[in-house]
């Protein structure tokens, strides 16, 4: 039972619904309302795999549909995982780029015409033991001279408690 309340004491509760604010680019199912599946939200990327075989498979699920929503009929729950298996602690994300696991980095995105004025969303969190949760936009540009993409802006929240 210990172990129980240890393992349920470590999920951080995230519900996102990101409202478009970015002048003329849409940003794909903005809203999360359109799934594949109850773990795949369209165009978003996320860790929900499955890694290895079963019976020793580990299975990642951090990101859920849930009807807890601000508007519409879903929203993107995010949760971190703990993995007794091999005892590491995952955080749940959703992403537009591509996720490279074995360099920890995310690729590419969407690309966007016009400079964003607003950083804009609803969320609900359920603060656990001090965890904090964050909400960002990466903006880069490619420069074609250095084959580099630079940084040219950003937006974040965070927060440590309840909301």
């Amino acid at each position: 039972m210990k172990k129980k309340n240890y393992i349920l004491t470590l999920f951080a509760l995230v519900f996102i619904s990101i409202q478009n604010n970015f002048a003329q680019t849409q940003i794909p199912n903005a809203g999360f309302e359109n799934w594949t599946d109850s773990t795949h939200a369209v165009s978003w990327n996320s860790i929900n795999e499955v890694y290895g075989n079963p019976p020793l498979a580990i299975y990642i699920q951090s990101l859920k549909r849930t009807t807890d929503k601000y508007t519409g009929n879903y929203a993107a729950k995010l949760q971190t995982v703990y993995l007794p298996l091999i005892q590491t602690t995952v955080p749940g994300f959703a992403n537009l780029g591509n996720l490279d696991m074995i360099n920890m980095e995310i690729n590419g995105g969407i690309p966007i015409n016009a400079k964003p004025t607003k950083f804009k969303g609803w969320y609900k969190y359920n603060s656990v033991s001090g965890d904090t949760m964050m909400i960002a936009a990466v903006l880069y540009k490619f420069n074609q001279t250095t084959g580099v993409s630079e940084e040219i802006g950003y937006a974040m929240l965070m927060n440590n408690t309840t909301v």
